[in-house]
């Protein structure tokens, strides 16, 4: 009897191993991956990547569009880097693309924010803020087909910690530019990390981009609050 019962677990655990073998868990997992490739390493890692990737059953990926080097001059485009992403690389996965709407030129409205850096300010006919929605424009329109989710700066808390409403005038504008490309896009709130500088910039923007905004609330209203998803950046070390 004992004999019995050893072989027919031997015969379960065969007939499961047959059947987890023809089966890939990782085909059910919703998860995705962020920023697998850094922007300034050779296109040999990202092949080098890529299989583990297809190992793990990776399905989403969110990747960075540097507009400092697409437009490396004002209205002046290179998209060579965003182009192997979209139609090489990640081709087989469902993109999101992260905008880093940073310069190193200047224009009329321009706000330093680094050694070289600028971001779009100004009023929003500037021509900082003229510029920045061409770029949109010509950005969404090239990867609508592919790309449809678009989260506007990474960690904004850094940039925009003392010009909140800075932050709510590219995120209005973002995310006008963009629907109107494409109305079926997701616009995302710039993602954040769980710290005492997010927390204080989300409570000033936050505010005003409200429905009970006391001005803007209608408006803000009116275009879903001018954001459709947000991304928490949680790492161990805030735990």
């Amino acid at each position: 009897m004992a004999k019995v019962k050893i072989l027919l677990l031997f015969m379960i655990l065969e007939m499961a191993s047959t059947w987890l073998g023809s089966y890939c868990l990782a085909e059910d997992i919703p998860f995705g991956i962020n920023n697998p490739y850094d922007y300034s390493a050779p296109k040999e890692k990202a092949f080098l990547i890529k299989p583990y990737m297809n190992d793990l059953g990776i399905k989403r990926v969110n990747e960075n569009v540097f507009r400092k080097k697409v437009e490396p001059r004002p209205g002046v485009y290179d998209w060579r880097e965003p182009d192997f992403f979209v139609r090489d690389i990640l081709k087989d996965l469902d993109i999101g693309f992260n905008i880093d709407p940073k310069t190193n030129w200047q224009v009329k409205g321009s706000i330093k924010v680094g050694k070289k850096e600028y971001i779009p300010g100004g009023d929003t006919d500037s021509e900082s803020f003229r510029l920045y929605r061409t770029f949109l424009k010509e950005l969404v329109k090239r990867y609508k087909d592919k790309v449809h989710k678009w989260e506007i700066f990474n960690e904004p808390s850094t940039e925009y910690k003392n010009i909140p409403e800075d932050y709510v005038k590219l995120l209005r504008i973002s995310y006008l530019t963009i629907k109107e490309v494409d109305p079926q896009a997701i616009v995302g709130l710039g993602g954040d990390m769980p710290s005492i500088l997010s927390k204080k910039f989300l409570s000033n923007v936050l505010p005003l981009l409200s429905s009970q905004h006391p001005d803007f609330g209608k408006e803000n209203a009116k275009n879903n609050n001018y954001f459709d998803s947000f991304d928490l950046h949680y790492f161990s070390f805030y735990g």
